[in-house]
């Protein structure tokens, strides 16, 4: 199977927006790090920065932390 990477981003700008183009290549081309937004994992977890030691450098990035106030019958419903 061919990967045509310009009928891939047409298809992403056409469906998403136009600069969805510029994201690609920094994300996936370029390794740029993903930034869901806090909420994205369900309303029982939160964003917060973290860092991380991989192979000897210290990389920033994220951790989701569970809202204990969250009632369980929310987490099991979303």
């Amino acid at each position: 199977m061919h990967f045509n990477r310009e009928k891939l981003l047409g298809a992403l700008a056409a469906e998403l927006a136009p600069s969805i183009r510029d994201h690609f290549n920094a994300v996936i081309e370029c390794g740029a790090l993903i930034e869901p937004p806090s909420g994205a994992f369900g309303p029982c977890f939160e964003r917060h920065e973290n860092a991380y030691e991989v192979a000897g450098k210290l990389l920033h990035g994220y951790e989701w932390k569970r809202i204990a106030s969250v009632p369980e019958e929310r987490r099991h419903s979303w």
